[in-house]
């Protein structure tokens, strides 16, 4: 078995040296998705029907930036966005990694 790379973004590392940590940001992520999901799941049905459309096509417009990865991070990465509550990296293998606001990406 062969040693992780040690890169500030080396999954492998990191799952290894924070294993908590990393279930933390999973568990964090998750409680913000929720939240998010059950706050506009109420604000839906507070809306009237002539409001709705207007709404959907707002949000329609939104999007998280995704960076591909031209070689600025880990060879692991193939995308990442930057986000309020941390950085998501999508990997080459079709993982999603949430990485906590503040750590070295």
């Amino acid at each position: 078995m062969t040693k992780p790379r040690s890169t500030p973004c080396s999954f492998e590392t990191l799952g290894h040296r924070f294993p908590l940590a990393r279930t933390s940001g999973c568990v964090a992520f998750l409680a913000l998705a929720i939240m998010v999901l059950a706050s506009s799941a109420q604000a839906t049905s507070s809306l009237t029907t002539s409001e709705l459309p207007a709404v959907q096509q707002a949000l329609a417009g939104l999007a998280v930036p995704f960076e591909q990865n031209t070689g600025q991070f880990a060879p692991e990465v193939a995308y990442l966005a930057r986000t309020f509550a941390g950085s998501v990296f999508v990997t080459r293998d079709g993982r999603l990694v949430y990485s906590l606001p503040g750590r070295e990406i």
